[in-house]
Order: structure tokens, then sequence, then C-alpha cells
């Protein structure tokens, strides 16, 4: 059906090479759309050229295509330098696995060669580049991130089965490679989902991405997570759909046992290169766990999101990042999902946090203040200054993670520089329907969380209300339910021209009945006593 509709584009680019026609079907063009489009074609070539139903005319078809694609797409990057290769991010990744993957399929086309070894490049220059050493992908965005997997997968693989030198057993690449599949599996919070940081949704198709990388890996630690992860019966799905869904070459997805394992500590994980921490209390399926953003982004997929976080309190999914809509054609996207309105950070004046630097060239990144993890508590301290040029304020954030009981959120405003008041809105948005009962905020659900704020006097205001976001959902044949309102409140809290604004807020499970925090100020540092389960502890924030 492809080949059938290639007859009705129009052609502005000449890749069909028969001239722009009016009217016609609209393609892209772009090193993204034609990466798919080649992995697409060329492994239905490879895979069906044989059947007994597959004609010698579907295979001049296709071929035809997959050659024209092919040397539009080489023309344009084996001109272009690495510099020009690695400012087009997960696009370029896709290209490069399609170009790469039909240069590897088809050696017997005289300019497949080509092809292959300016792919190799492209894929060298971008994982040693665009990756950080401790493994995210730079624009910090866990779809994105697994997109980059797949698309140096769509070529690696096929030179590792064939024993040519790859990203799974050749170095500097191979110990990169392995850290962003190791990152992935960082991320796997207790209800089996990953997060949605940034631009993603909460997927369940990261043990696909495992297994196929640990079918060279042999990683003892990946392949507990496999062994833990994996069902037969799933669907490893993404956004609306398999994440790893679009190959027929997917052999390698179900998972082969390496000769062992070995369990992962389930410690907290710091990724200072990236700017994202995972707070946690175990890898069981009843943990806590929180994933806070203090990013360093690059290129468009970020949000106005810094010191934004997800959390899972008793397991259970309690505090969602919005994620991002089936389309950013979406209206709701730009409001609700690219916003700060629909983050979980505190909201100034209705107003975006300003992501990029003055020229727009550079993101504005946050900045880790203080990392301490213990066998009791994990505490992280983090800045942004996104506020900072429009309004004049700072914001430090402070997370503790007291293991198996709370957390507890120390947010400071420092507007001491700002020349007008400002309206402050504390934000977390939350899965489970939201209500205030004798100054707490209590959600339905199980358990449900209950939202403690300390210095309740300063807070003029509750405000709870319902917004769009993307939601963890296991696969179903309508998958528009990972799209659904959710619940938020806002603490708002005034904040005159040159003073400063605190918050602390403990968030504990909703069955704790006794849950209580009283704070005092002692010059600059801040003494907190909470009660929770029963047992009291105090702590000092700076």
């Amino acid at each position: 059906s492809y080949i059938e509709q290639m007859d009705d584009i129009r052609d502005e680019s000449g890749v069909m090479r028969r001239g722009a026609e009016e009217g016609g079907l609209f393609v892209v063009w772009n090193t993204l759309a034609l990466g798919l489009k080649l992995k697409a074609l060329g492994e239905s070539l490879y895979a069906l050229r044989d059947h007994p139903e597959w004609t010698a005319e579907d295979c001049k078809h296709t071929s035809i295509l997959i050659w024209r694609f092919a040397n539009y797409l080489h023309n344009q990057l084996r001109e272009q330098t690495a510099i020009e290769w690695q400012q087009q991010l997960n696009f370029i990744s896709s290209g490069s696995g399609g170009l790469g993957g039909v240069g590897a399929l088809l050696p017997e086309w005289k300019d497949s060669a080509d092809w292959l070894e300016t792919a190799r490049q492209i894929q060298e220059v971008l994982l040693l580049n665009q990756v950080y050493p401790d493994g995210f992908q730079k624009e910090i965005c866990t779809q994105y991130h697994k997109t980059v997997i797949r698309s140096f997968a769509t070529l690696q693989v096929i030179l590792a089965r064939r024993g040519i030198p790859s990203f799974y057993d050749t170095e500097p690449f191979r110990t990169r490679f392995l850290a962003m599949h190791r990152l992935l599996a960082d991320l796997v919070m207790p209800d089996g989902f990953t997060p949605a940081i940034n631009s993603a949704v909460y997927a369940r198709d990261w043990p696909a991405f495992l297994a196929v990388g640990n079918s060279f890996f042999k990683d003892p630690v990946l392949q507990w997570y496999l062994d833990r992860g994996y069902d037969p019966n799933a669907v490893p799905i993404q956004k609306g759909g398999a994440g790893w869904g679009n190959t027929i070459l997917n052999d390698l997805a179900v998972p082969n046992a390496t000769t062992k394992t070995e369990a992962p500590d389930g410690s907290s994980k710091l990724f200072s290169d990236s700017g994202i921490a995972v707070l946690r209390d175990g890898l069981e399926a009843s943990s806590n766990a929180l994933v806070l953003d203090f990013g360093h982004p690059e290129g468009g997929h970020a949000y106005g999101g810094q010191a934004s976080f997800s959390a899972w309190v008793k397991g259970a999914p309690a505090v969602l990042s919005p994620g991002s809509p089936f389309a950013y054609s979406d209206p709701e996207y730009r409001p609700w999902y690219y916003s700060t309105q629909g983050q979980n950070t505190v909201w100034i004046d209705g107003d975006d946090q300003e992501t990029w630097r003055p020229g727009n060239k550079r993101r504005i990144w946050g900045k880790m203040l203080e990392w301490q993890d213990s066998e009791n508590e994990t505490r992280i301290r983090m800045s942004h200054d996104g506020y900072y040029r429009t309004k004049g304020i700072r914001h430090e954030r402070t997370v503790i993670l007291r293991k198996g009981r709370f957390f507890l959120i120390y947010d400071f405003l420092d507007g001491i520089e700002s020349e007008a008041p400002h309206v402050l809105k504390w934000t977390v948005r939350c899965p489970d329907e939201l209500s205030e009962a004798s100054g707490q905020i209590v959600s339905t659900g199980t358990p449900g969380i209950r939202l403690v704020p300390g210095w309740p006097e300063a807070i003029r205001d509750v405000e709870i209300g319902w917004g769009p976001s993307m939601v963890p959902v296991h696969y179903q044949p309508d998958m528009s339910v990972q799209k659904r309102n959710i619940c938020h409140v806002r603490l708002v809290q005034d904040l005159s021209a040159g003073e400063v604004a605190r918050y602390v807020v403990l968030m504990v499970a909703g069955d704790c009945d006794d849950g209580e925090v009283n704070c005092k100020l002692s010059g600059e540092q801040v003494d907190v006593n909470v009660t929770a389960y029963g047992e009291r502890c105090r702590l000092s924030l700076g």
C-alpha cells in the first residue's frame, strides 16, 4: 500500500525525480522520516524478497524506492560536517539507522558501502557527543532516549550479528551505549513504568529495548531487570503503540538468558551530567520513588519544568509529570504539557519559566548544590534561574526521602533582586482526586497521598482543579485513555518585592493518619520536626 501511495505524492524535493506536481499527498523528507522509511522498506525487501506472494514487480518497486531515498539522504549527509550532524539530534539518529541498515542488509548494491560508512560515522559522532557519560541522550526525554537506542540498534544489531565491529563490542562505544541501557533500567519505577521526563509518556516498552541490547552486552544487571520485568503476553507500549513495533526483524526482542544475573543495589541514583536524580528506598513493587528534573537539556524537547518531579508512594503513581500528548498539534500541548502550568514546581505569576539563555542558543540548566545518600535518607538540593531574568527570583528546591516513610519538599524563593510583588503557586498534579481537609491535602486512591504544608499561615489560598496529562496505562486496543484529566493543587503565597518566601511540604502515603510537620526559622536555617507513622524526626534545611 505504501508503494501505491507513492504514485500520489507531491515531489517538491525531487526525491522521486518526477518533479513537483499540483495536489497530491504531502510527504516529509527530513532525516527522521527518510530513516524510518528506509528501515521499513529495507527490512521488508530483505525479509520478503523470497516470499512466494512477493512478485518481481514488488521487489523492483521497493528497490527503486530504497535507492532513491538512500541516495537522496546520503547526498545530504555526506556534505555536512560532524557539527551539523549533531545539530539534528534524534532526527539524524533515525536517518543514520535507516541509511546504514540498508547499506548493511544489501551489500551487493553498488552504493551500499558508502551508505554504510557514512551512517557508521554519524552514529559514532552522535553516541560520543550527544549522549552524556551517565547515559542520557542530551534531549533529556525518556521517549527520545529510547528512540535513539532503537535507531542506533537498527544498524548496530546487523553489524553485531554479522561479526562486524559494533557498539556492543568496540570501545569507547560499548561503554557509552551500555550506559544508555543501564540508565533506562535505573528509571524503571515500582509499577514497572518508566517516567514521563519532558516530552515523553509513561511507558512499559523498556524490556524490548533491554532484551535487544543484552543479546550482545550479556550484562548481568540488565538481565536481572529482564528476568523480573519480562511478560510474554505484554505489549511493550509507548505512545499509543509499541515503541519497538516498527520492525519485522524483531526476534531479539524476546529475552535470552545470560549465564548469570546480578541484582542492582536499589539505591538512589544521581545522574549529574544529565541533571536527573532518582530517589528511591528499594526496588520492590511497594517502594517509594521520586524523579527530580534539574536537567541539562539540548534541543527542543525539554519543558519549562526545572525542579519538577514525578513520585510513586508505596509503589503507586502519586505525582505525575504531564509528558506529551499523541500529537504536538494538540491544542492542549502548549498550555498544559510544555508550559510551567502543567509541571510539579513553583509557578510564578502565571508565567512560564524561561528555558533559553539570551540569544536562544543554549538552554537554562539547573544546578545541583548538594547530594547525600545513606541507609536511611536521600537528600538533594538544586537551584534554577528560570525566573531570574524576567522576575529577579531564584528558586532553590530540596527534596528529602526518609526511606520507608515520607518525602519532604522544601522550596526557597529568593526575590531579593525582584522589583515588584509576585504570586507563587506551589503545584503538584495527582492521578487521583484531591481535596482539602483540616489544613491538609488528601487524595483518593490506594494508598493515595497526603500533603501537609508547613507554615500554613503563609498560604493565602489553596486552588484545586483539573487539567490534561498523560498517565500510566497498560496496553489496550484503545490507547486514547493514555491521556486524561488529572487533579492538581496549588498552594498560593504572595512574595513582596525584595523579599524571600519558603514552602515546606510533607508528602506521605494517604494511609498515614498522624502526618504532621512543624517548622522554625533560625537565621538562614529551617528546623523541621516531622511526625509520620508514630515516629518523629528532626531535619535541618539550609
